[in-house]
């Protein structure tokens, strides 16, 4: 049975893409057929991040211009990958038919890492609606810890059981909220501390995972153990 794993955040900048991209690659190299599914119709970034210029992606499927099978790419790095593409029309158009995407995918993999769009909207919604799971994102300051906290609520309302926090972009200076208050905070576990990494800029123009192209960085290896976490879960 395939298992669906929304990666979310209510606040941009908290490395919501960074976390499923190398989550993904991470769960890859453990052996486990993976998907990694662009699916922010409003500012899609998978592409960006892996380099990916496909001549289809989700808005044609969304559309029925294309199959599913034919925006199913393979990266360089291994990882399977559904990339979104930039359209001007609202993503509501396309919202309840991203569901039944999702729902074709059933079969086609162990697991679906969704990325989301970076807002708590209807694109957002369908996403956490259609998912088994979400993994929230977030940084230790408090704007992002309060945007996690409704964002938490929000996945709850919508059935998806919210398996933990990753407290990304960590500096380890006084200004960072401590990890033991984000957790009585929003009351759930941090599965994940990733420390804030020059590597993750460099991996991303180079166009790769961080756990590809730098894979004994300090972030790649926090990432390398929250796929373990997950794996052996």
């Amino acid at each position: 049975m395939t298992k669906f794993i929304a990666v979310v955040s209510g606040k941009g900048g908290t490395g919501k893409t960074t976390t499923a991209v190398n989550l993904a690659a991470s769960l890859n190299n453990l052996g486990r057929d993976v998907i990694l599914l662009d699916g922010n119709l409003t500012t899609p970034n998978i592409g960006i991040h892996l380099g990916m210029d496909a001549p289809v992606g989700l808005y044609d499927i969304l559309k029925g211009k294309n199959n599913l099978s034919e925006a199913i790419y393979l990266h360089p790095s291994g990882l399977m990958i559904i990339p979104s593409n930039v359209n001007l029309e609202p993503a509501s158009n396309y919202n309840k038919k991203l569901s039944s995407i999702l729902l074709d995918l059933v079969g086609k993999s162990e697991i679906v890492i969704a990325d989301s769009a970076t807002n708590l909207g209807e694109d957002t919604l369908s996403i956490l609606k259609s998912s088994d799971e979400a993994i929230v994102v977030t940084n230790p300051n408090l704007p992002a810890i309060t945007d996690a906290l409704k964002t938490i609520k929000i996945a709850e309302d919508c059935g998806s059981v919210v398996i933990g926090v990753v407290l990304n972009r960590i500096t380890n200076n006084r200004l960072d909220i401590p990890v033991k208050d984000v957790k009585n905070m929003l009351d759930k576990p941090i599965i994940a501390e990733i420390p804030e990494d020059k590597k993750v800029q460099e991996s991303i123009l180079i166009r790769h995972p961080l756990v590809y192209s730098h894979p004994n960085s300090a972030a790649s290896i926090k990432f390398k153990r929250l796929a373990d976490l997950l794996n052996n879960g």
